[in-house]
């Protein structure tokens, strides 16, 4: 759960933070609650426990493949690094 919060901001620029996360938490908890029911499906409808692994490994190895295809894409943005002293958040405007 932390690495989900804590990745969006490393991930995106800052205008698409809100974006990110929101589409990272729709995934994952839209997943989250199809996969099991599917698995359940499946071991109701053969009778069989073992099918009921197959919608996870097939979510494994879909996932692996997606991160691998990812990972070796090149950013479309590159964002230079932050120098000197960080401005405080949220600036304060107020006068």
């Amino acid at each position: 759960m932390t690495a989900i919060l804590a990745l969006p901001p490393f991930l995106s620029l800052p205008a698409d933070v809100p974006r990110t996360a929101a589409g990272m938490f729709t995934i994952s908890y839209t997943c989250a609650i199809i996969i099991p029911t599917i698995c359940g499906a499946l071991w109701d409808l053969t009778g069989k426990p073992w099918t009921a692994f197959v919608p996870l490994c097939l979510c494994a190895v879909a996932l692996t493949v997606l991160g691998t295809i990812a990972t070796r894409r090149s950013p479309a943005v590159q964002v230079p690094p932050i120098e000197g002293p960080r401005a405080p958040w949220p600036p304060n405007n107020r006068q």
